[in-house]
């Protein structure tokens, strides 16, 4: 009895372990022709994602040997050595290939990075000067790349660069190395913008309290609304455009946001509800400079908000308020120096004021990039006509973003403020005293899915806290969940345009494109993000 149980199941890890192994082996689609050798491309490539290396080292060795002499199947086996940790054989195949034909570009390319990650320069260097090459624009810029990677391992700045440049007058790169010349050039010019980017996001969502951060002045006025909770849309647009061609890039920026309050409900609450409604037109032209080795803007910035409510002297529609202001940052590595003054008139007389802000902000990542954080903090002064409204105060803004995998990142982020109003009348009718604090806090949790040719879907918590001693402003506490899209596009007019020749085989120098631009989030995109928490807690937020 004990041997049959013993045999059973011997016969039972066999059949099951040999299944999974079995199931190990990615399907890849049918056997290929003799001469398809994309098909083998494919193929090999699944594989070797599939984590079925060793079969895909057969099925490149196949190929190559049916063809001994077309260079792409050599390059294919070394690809496939590479993805195994054989850099020594991968370098006896392309040597092997180059010894057939002397100007094998890409192969000595291939050879040459090979040596060079081996930390043999002089080997790498040799390699790159003998056969006749380069001989086409793209392999022109790989030698330019391969050369900047050499200068930079040699802590060759001047060279690094000057390389860098070299390969992007090329004026043509292969895919893989078009994404190596990114990275490359981010690192060459640290001060360098994208001419133009995009971010729009739309989204559908409920508020517990439609009350939260509208624009009265008045406690009194702020306690007798009732907490309406109500189904809102909001939109975020912003755009810049920023001409790289001189020393100094003029840049224009475009900002638009706005949320709608569903209405349909009671008259009562119909009213209520158009007070919610808003939208903020923006635009920021100015000049970015360099200096040394930080980066200058200075420039005009306008800002334009509409309530879709009214007031006692218009029954709908109003421009509430409008800004006027000049402002300047000064970026160098992860820290940024901010600072704006000028006039924001309101509609109500009154709150009109000049303001003077300024502020520091850094950003850092770790956990080779899954985590980035931005850090910063807002001091302000308002002088305005009545005074009641002049305020002093400050704002200290966090977001922290976090790689879940698999495309799907987490952000975190926070905006603490407090603002000191010396002479408001306090909330407190028998108080006898003039001045006090405001006190805000808003935070959110979002997570977002992967991109989808430059598209997010994504979930979003937002918490948002108001207390008060003051009649210029109102208590508040507000719960709102958002489920929205958004679209992030960037684009550089002026870099290398991409060449793939037939059966070209991907050059495996291990560098990736940037996960939909998260790792070029700047202070200034936390500060326009927040910018309501970062003017204090007497306008909208």
């Amino acid at each position: 009895m004990l041997a049959r149980c013993m045999v059973s199941g011997v016969l039972l890890v066999c059949f099951f372990g040999g299944g999974q192994q079995a199931l190990a082996i990615p399907t890849c689609g049918g056997p290929c022709t003799h001469d398809d050798s994309a098909c083998v491309q494919r193929r090999v490539h699944c594989l070797i994602t599939g984590g079925a290396a060793k079969e895909a080292l057969a099925e490149a060795k196949q190929a190559s040997a049916r063809h001994p002499k077309d260079p792409r199947l050599a390059r294919l086996v070394a690809h496939v050595y590479l993805a195994r940790k054989n850099s020594f054989w991968a370098q006896r195949v392309l040597m092997e290939a180059i010894s057939l034909d002397e100007g094998d570009c890409e192969s000595r390319g291939w050879l040459a990075w090979i040596q060079l990650q081996e930390g043999d320069l002089d080997l790498a260097k040799e390699t790159l000067g003998e056969g006749d090459c380069p001989k086409t624009a793209p392999d022109g810029g790989r030698w330019a790349l391969l050369a900047a990677m050499m200068a930079r391992a040699e802590k060759n700045t001047k060279r690094f660069v000057k390389k860098v440049d070299q390969a992007t007058e090329a004026g043509a790169l292969y895919p893989e190395d078009r994404v190596l010349w990114r990275g490359l050039h981010r690192r060459a010019h640290p001060g360098f913008m994208m001419p133009l980017r995009l971010r729009a996001e739309v989204g559908l969502g409920y508020t517990s309290n439609i009350n939260a951060g509208l624009p009265l002045t008045s406690s009194a006025d702020g306690a007798s609304r009732p907490e309406i909770s109500a189904g809102m849309s909001v939109a975020d647009l912003h755009a810049q455009l920023v001409l790289p061609w001189w020393r100094l890039k003029p840049a224009l920026e475009f900002g638009l946001r706005g949320q709608a309050i569903d209405d349909f409900a009671s008259d009562r609450q119909a009213l209520d509800t158009r007070d919610a409604s808003y939208l903020q037109l923006s635009a920021r032209p100015g000049l970015y400079l360099p200096v040394g080795r930080a980066r200058l803007f200075l420039g005009y910035h306008a800002d334009l908000f509409f309530l879709r409510g009214g007031d006692r002297y218009d029954g709908s529609g109003l421009a509430f308020f409008e800004g006027h202001r000049l402002e300047g940052e000064l970026e160098r590595a992860s820290l940024t120096l901010f600072w704006g003054a000028g006039r924001r008139i309101f509609r109500q007389i009154s709150r009109a004021r000049w303001e003077i802000d300024g502020g520091v902000g850094y950003g850092f990542s770790a956990l080779q990039g899954r985590f980035n954080l931005l850090m910063a903090l807002s001091l302000r002064s308002y002088f305005s006509e009545g005074d009641a409204f002049d305020a002093t105060g400050a704002t200290v803004l966090s977001a922290a973003r976090y790689v879940l995998g698999k495309g799907f990142y987490m952000r975190a982020s926070a905006a603490l403020g407090v603002d000191f109003y010396p002479e408001a009348p306090r909330a407190d009718p028998l108080a006898n005293t003039l001045g006090g604090a405001d006190f805000q806090l808003k935070a959110r949790l979002a997570v977002w899915s992967p991109a989808w040719h430059g598209v997010r879907a994504g979930l979003r918590y937002q918490f948002s806290w108001r207390e008060t001693e003051l009649q210029v402003s109102f208590p508040y506490r507000d719960h709102r969940l958002f489920f929205g899209v958004r679209v992030s596009f960037s684009m550089n007019p002026w870099e290398p345009s991409v060449v793939s020749p037939p059966g070209h085989v991907a050059f495996p120098h291990g560098e990736r494109a940037a996960a939909d631009g998260m790792a070029e989030e700047r202070i200034r995109d936390l500060l326009r993000q927040d910018e309501a928490a970062q003017r204090g807690s007497s306008c909208v937020n």
